[in-house]
């Protein structure tokens, strides 16, 4: 089971070439860059509790060839 922690996001940025711009939001699929999370991980998800589904995505290990 997937474990829920609080935090919050202090700075939001959108790409503009190679340059940042602060944003208010960011759409779906859309890069950007965030501040203020600390520890997260690849796999890990940053999502609105209001709107979050059930269940988490796994990612296994990589396997040595």
């Amino acid at each position: 089971m997937a474990k829920l922690e609080t935090t919050r996001i202090t700075k939001l940025y959108t790409f503009r070439g190679l340059e940042r711009d602060e944003a208010e939001s960011v759409f779906c699929r859309r890069s950007c860059a965030i501040a203020g999370v600390e520890g997260i991980q690849i796999g890990e998800s940053i999502i609105d509790p209001a709107t979050a589904a059930s269940g988490a995505l796994l990612i296994d290990e990589p396997r040595s060839p």
